[in-house]
């Protein structure tokens, strides 16, 4: 799915596609886990808001 949709965007007028390097990455996932932890952290029952939501992505992919 995710080649698919890379495929159609690249056909799109002015989208440029471009693959992080694993240096990127581990920066963006350090990023991403950095605002997680805040946003848990500052969300009232945070940490059950974040099992719950996790809890409904599981389902969703055990749906698919």
């Amino acid at each position: 799915m995710a080649a698919f949709n890379r495929n159609k965007v690249s056909k799109l007028p002015g989208q440029t596609i471009r693959t992080m390097t694993s240096a990127d990455e581990g920066l963006w996932k350090s990023t991403l886990a950095k605002a997680l932890e805040n946003s848990v952290n500052t969300t009232p029952d945070g940490p059950k808001v974040l099992a719950a939501f996790r809890k409904e992505i599981q389902k969703i992919r055990a749906a698919k």
